[in-house]
């Protein structure tokens, strides 16, 4: 079973290369440059399985008590806490998480 690494980075342009590694004592890390935040699933060996990079907004439809339908609309925070697996080949994981909210993705081959 793999072992992995969380990074949360935002996007940035510079003109001297980066490097980012994962931490494996930390189950994330927020990096402030001025875009939206890059959400980061390292494998074992520090190689990305998940990137994903998004300025989100989730439109949930509810009824009211009295039976209006109204929106709510919900932001994903920039320290959202990012968790994921690599365990598997051809099916990984990332989960955001921010208060009383749990955003899942899996993907796979």
């Amino acid at each position: 079973q793999k072992n992995i690494g969380l990074l949360k980075t935002t996007s940035e342009t510079s003109t001297s290369p980066t490097t980012a590694q994962a931490v494996p004592t930390m189950p994330h890390q927020r990096v402030i440059a001025g875009g939206p935040v890059m959400y980061r699933v390292n494998s074992t060996d520090g190689r990305a399985c998940i990137l994903l990079q998004v300025d989100a907004l989730i439109s949930a439809k509810y009824r009211t008590t009295f039976g209006d339908e109204r929106t709510a609309n919900i932001y994903i925070p920039d320290d959202a806490t990012v968790t994921g697996s690599c365990d598997q080949e051809n099916y990984v994981t990332m989960s955001l998480k921010w208060d009383a909210f749990m955003l899942k993705w899996s993907f796979s081959k």
